[in-house]
């Protein structure tokens, strides 16, 4: 039923007409749509970050321990909740919900090292406490205490492993865990966003059952290359992917601690992606190749990319 959650909405850049809304019934429990009828109102997909996080169901962002991929996702929910651009991308300001479920202390220091490099963090809550997305009267807990305080854009869960005590590989654990985030966004009309960890093997992807990348509207890999990291796009359900982004932590300087000690954390810094040494070396080839059909066909004619 569209009408069981009043609470849920969201604003617009454009206003579309609106599609007509069949209820379900005794009589008809799972009402149909005529095709030219339910096409109406398309424009109207939202997004959170155009192009880059939809105001969908249930996303992943994933990368190595060490990848800075929460650092990543905490810059993401701060631009977020403040209103700023992407990486050029227009952001929805709207509240934010950080759950801290590996973490709790230690967002601290990067909320400090946030503030004091970009400014005051609005709308922006965190959950210290993590949940069992598991059991059964845990994503209802969070519904309660998300509806009690505001509405909510995006809800990050840092991190999937602390957030469950069941088997990644079990493709039943984690389809009960992504109907829990299905059911917690349904009911606050916030984008639930995982921060998950790569498999063992590299270049195989994130960890566990396949099942959460399907599943999945949006899918974000963080990878590091020395001391340059890289956000990538792998899966857009409604949507092309955006070239890859890269950004460097930057050490920020806070105090100093009981012993005189400096008590230092990292944000993030957009910065270029260097062309690794196996791209220039195809670079190279195609060159060579385009050059060698060039003068084959003689100066009129000049062959394109």
């Amino acid at each position: 039923n569209p009408n069981a959650y009043p609470w849920r909405s969201v604003e617009h850049s454009i206003t579309p007409p609106k599609p007509k809304v069949l209820h379900a019934s005794k009589e008809d429990p799972f009402p149909q749509y005529d095709a030219k009828d339910y096409q109406v109102g398309y424009q109207s997909a939202p997004w959170i970050i155009k192009n880059l996080i939809p105001q969908a169901q249930f996303g992943i962002i994933y990368g190595d321990s060490g990848s800075g991929k929460t650092f990543a996702a905490l810059d993401l929910a701060a631009t977020i909740a403040n209103g700023q651009p992407y990486r050029g991308h227009k952001s929805r300001a709207d509240s934010v919900l950080y759950v801290a479920a590996e973490a709790g202390e230690g967002i601290k220091k990067r909320l400090a090292g946030y503030t004091k490099e970009y400014g005051v963090i609005n709308n922006l809550r965190i959950m210290p406490n993590a949940p069992d997305l598991l059991n059964v009267l845990d994503a209802p807990g969070m519904i309660i205490s998300t509806m009690l305080h505001a509405k909510t854009s995006l809800i990050i869960i840092d991190t999937l492993a602390a957030s469950h005590n069941g088997d990644e590989n079990s493709s039943q654990d984690m389809g009960r865990v992504i109907a829990q985030c299905k059911h917690i966004s349904n009911a606050t009309g916030a984008m639930v966003l995982l921060v998950h960890h790569t498999g063992k093997t590299e270049g195989k992807g994130m960890r566990g059952s396949s099942a959460l990348f399907a599943a999945a509207d949006v899918v974000i890999e963080i990878t590091a290359e020395n001391d340059i990291r890289q956000m990538r796009t792998l899966k857009q359900k409604d949507g092309e992917l955006l070239p890859p982004f890269g950004f460097a932590l930057h050490q920020v300087f806070l105090a100093n601690d009981q012993d005189g000690d400096p008590i230092t954390t990292c944000v993030v810094k957009p910065a270029e992606i260097p062309v690794s040494s196996a791209a220039i070396k195809l670079n190279d080839a195609v060159e060579y190749i385009v050059s060698v059909f060039d003068n084959a066909m003689g100066e009129d004619r000049k062959s394109t990319r």
